[in-house]
């Protein structure tokens, strides 16, 4: 069997090279490739990773003219395997630590079994511990994402104006924690997976040409995929066998430093992708 991993690289050279280096010490057996599609980087980190896997034949690289952002970004990525022959695609973030050996054996346990056509591991958070597996399913109501576009719009303004920062000062303390996932033990079917590790398999490879909506820069990639998934008849599952750890937002970070120019990134996107997110809604629906 061939799996391909696909990683997105963005100028976080540190992070790039241990995902790599993890998938090298935990992936013995099949047929594996690794591709890493760099979006744009312009600090050299690019060439560096070329120059250090020069001579590794199972290390590919691809490097886009422009930032295409996370779903085009891996789109590339997806394409390069299918070309490579890949009977399984493990589309992963940058920032993802591979622990279980030899994914390949667990995945086609899983696939024998369930039928997968996505399949996402255990993602252990190294921000919280919390694991990220499965996610709640993001609503359908377009009256409450309609609400929570207008919510962002209001934000993105209080950020422009310097208010966002006073009230976060004043109001903040008021906000509430986000609880810490448990591990769920069982395998569960036809669930929303988090996108920062994805398994691909035979039974969405053969079909399909993107790994991602390919309308979106960041943010809402999961539920639009799973709604897709849906809407075609794809069984997605989450498979607590296989562990990877997610250090999380290190790509982000790496495009603003400053908390301000991040949210205004982060805003925008969000209003962008919920916009699109009520669109295939509704193509779906019909």
């Amino acid at each position: 069997m061939h799996i391909s991993f696909v990683i997105l690289h963005y100028k976080t050279l540190g992070d790039t090279i241990n995902c790599i280096e993890s998938i090298k010490k935990t992936q013995t057996s099949g047929d594996i490739d690794i591709i890493v599609v760099d979006n744009a980087s312009n600090n050299g980190s690019y060439e560096t990773l070329q120059n250090k896997y020069a001579n590794e034949k199972s290390v590919h690289f691809i490097h886009n003219s422009k930032n295409l952002g996370f779903a085009n970004g891996n789109n590339v990525g997806f394409t390069y395997a299918k070309k490579l022959g890949a009977n399984y695609i493990a589309v992963l973030n940058n920032d993802i630590v591979v622990s279980t050996i030899n994914i390949i054996e667990a995945a086609e346990k899983c696939f024998e079994k369930y039928h997968f056509s996505i399949m996402g591991p255990d993602i252990i958070s190294l921000v919280d511990h919390g694991h990220q597996n499965p996610t709640e399913i993001t609503t359908t109501d377009l009256g409450i994402i309609k609400k929570e576009i207008s919510r962002y719009r209001v934000l993105k303004i209080l950020n422009r104006l310097y208010i966002y920062d006073f009230l976060k000062k004043y109001f903040g303390k008021y906000e509430k924690e986000n609880n810490v996932k448990t591990k769920q033990n069982e395998h569960k079917e036809n669930v929303q997976l988090h996108g920062s590790f994805v398994l691909y398999s035979p039974l969405y490879i053969q079909y399909e040409d993107y790994a991602f909506c390919p309308e979106t820069f960041l943010y809402m990639e999961e539920p639009i995929l799973f709604q897709y998934c849906m809407k075609k008849g794809y069984k997605t599952l989450y498979c607590p066998d296989i562990t990877v750890y997610h250090k999380e937002d290190s790509s982000t970070n790496s495009i603003y430093i400053a908390n301000r120019s991040k949210r205004e990134f982060i805003f925008k996107n969000q209003i962008k992708s919920l916009e699109i997110y009520i669109k295939y809604l509704k193509k779906f629906k019909s």
